[in-house]
């Protein structure tokens, strides 16, 4: 499996082209997420049918697969978001259920997972999110919920997990190595795909996308009573299902990148009053290039937008 990996030349938040690719040549690789750990400049993908951890060393051109203990090998387990710590240098991967995403919802229980995986390739981390989702479960009047897709981290270094079927954002403290439910939703028909997509921006706030509405969503981590907000303008009126969003450095806060799946096109999104109102500013086309891309990350300071077939 030949994965891609293509370069988004940009020359501001509001246009941009794109040009130049990094191709990927491992086994049966089909990354849905990656990310680069700034302080070793190593890049991150998930394998997400092998249930591993794929590690790239650009200038050494070679790679490495991490497996994980009790993850790679099972049945209906897939590896998918993947996340470098604000705080450390460490990488967090998502374990979800294959069945989950399989049948759209359908299937929900099966594994349910978050590694941590520092710079020596060692598992620091293998944290089981199932008892954390039987708790949103039990909230949501006894409506099973599932499907832990992505993730993002605070500046200290605590991990949000959206649960995609059923609209709760879970936690994980690495200094206690407890999770709890962050954030919660009441949610009748947790087999609609909700949030997918999660970042997190300006020290207190995390921007979700909610495929149910087709909306960018914002939280204040710091608030005393957590909430969702919808700022003005955040609703793309086109098909759209978004795989995951990304936040450029470079933009301090300000652009949002989302990996549109329906369109096969990178959206990109504006603010210039921390996320009270947003933007919609341009549409970056990938259909040109082969498969789907699923994630958009930073190199260098250069955006790149990951393709990859799925099965």
């Amino acid at each position: 499996m030949l994965a891609s990996v293509f370069f988004l030349v940009w020359y501001n938040c509001f246009r941009a082209v794109s040009g130049g690719n990094l191709n990927l040549n491992f086994t049966s690789l089909y990354p849905e997420n990656g990310a680069v750990l700034p302080s070793t400049g190593m890049m991150y993908y998930s394998a997400c049918y092998r249930a591993t951890v794929v590690k790239f060393d650009s200038k050494q051109q070679t790679f490495k697969e991490i497996t994980i203990p009790s993850v790679t090998g099972q049945p209906n387990t897939h590896v998918s978001g993947i996340e470098a710590d604000r705080s450390r240098a460490l990488i967090w991967a998502v374990v979800d259920a294959a069945s989950a995403f399989d049948t759209n919802g359908g299937q929900l229980s099966g594994p349910a997972g978050l590694v941590g995986i520092d710079t020596n390739d060692k598992i620091l981390y293998n944290v089981d999110l199932n008892p954390a989702l039987k708790e949103v479960q039990r909230l949501n009047g006894g409506v099973e919920v599932g499907g832990a897709q992505d993730a993002t981290t605070d500046n200290d270094g605590n991990v949000y997990v959206p649960v995609a079927f059923g609209q709760a954002i879970l936690k994980f403290d690495p200094k206690t190595q407890k999770t709890s439910v962050f954030y919660f939703k009441m949610n009748p028909k947790p087999h609609d795909i909700g949030y997918t997509g999660i970042e997190f921006v300006n020290s207190k706030t995390l921007i979700l996308w909610n495929n149910v509405n087709r909306r960018i969503e914002t939280i204040d981590i710091t608030s005393r009573k957590i909430k969702a907000s919808v700022p003005k303008g955040a609703h793309l009126p086109k098909p759209t299902v978004v795989d995951a969003i990304y936040i450029p450095s470079f933009s301090k806060g300000t652009c949002l990148l989302l990996n549109n799946v329906v369109e096969n096109q990178v959206e990109v999104m504006k603010t210039r009053n921390n996320w009270k109102s947003v933007i919609h500013t341009a549409s970056i086309s990938t259909k040109e290039f082969d498969g789907i891309s699923t994630f958009t990350y930073e190199i260098d300071d250069r955006m790149y937008f990951g393709s990859s077939a799925i099965l």
